[in-house]
């Protein structure tokens, strides 16, 4: 962290107008439902432009315990690194400082003389690594990936011919036509308008055009 304390008396006119984050002090055993309470922040309209991610440092481990029958059986227990914190990715303004304060089990956000406190992107990096966090990210974009992959596949069944936009790679905004499909290895090959010109992409490098 650049700095650390509380300070009940904010100066926000020099809040750094990009994402910056933030550590948000809860009460004791708050974290979680700060965080959830954060999050429907991130989903509301009048936020969801400013406050970007929130982390909760708490790490589950796996324990082994005697269970009542006398046989060994594992328990996940949560363990906190750093306990009563949660920590904002957000662009700092009026709104979003009382929004963040008026949260039910918010203490106050970290700051020193006046000023908010801000962490850099590998401070919080190495928390999210300590807590396990980096491996869940991982896993759950694979799986969002799958699904969306999945949703294509449906998409795409007997659609030869279509017409297509490209959205990744160096020819990404050209459009072209639709030509073979390997539903096996989700890859799609398209060959652009007004060349002869044939690429191979990923399912999710391409869009439908209706």
């Amino acid at each position: 962290m650049k700095n650390s304390g509380i300070q009940f008396t904010i100066n926000l006119q020099d809040a750094d107008p990009n994402p910056a984050w933030y550590t948000v002090v809860t009460k004791t055993n708050y974290e979680k439902k700060v965080a959830k309470d954060l999050q429907m922040g991130i989903k509301n309209a009048a936020f969801k432009d400013d406050i970007i991610e929130v982390v909760v440092p708490i790490k589950e481990v796996e324990e082994v315990v005697t269970g009542k029958n006398g046989k060994p059986q594992k328990v996940t227990k949560a363990e906190k690194p750093f306990p009563s914190y949660v920590f904002v990715r957000a662009r700092m303004n009026e709104d979003v400082w009382r929004y963040l304060r008026g949260v039910t089990g918010v203490s106050t956000i970290l700051s020193v003389g006046g000023y908010l406190s801000t962490m850099s992107e590998q401070e919080i990096r190495r928390i999210k690594e300590q807590c396990g966090l980096l491996e869940k990210e991982e896993q759950a974009k694979k799986a969002e990936i799958n699904r969306e992959v999945e949703e294509l596949k449906k998409k795409l069944k007997n659609k030869i011919g279509a017409r297509a936009e490209i959205k990744g790679g160096i020819f990404a905004g050209y459009t072209g036509k639709i030509t073979e499909l390997d539903f096996a290895k989700s890859k799609v090959t398209v060959v652009m308008e007004n060349s002869a010109i044939s690429v191979e992409l990923n399912f999710t490098d391409i869009e439908l055009i209706d």
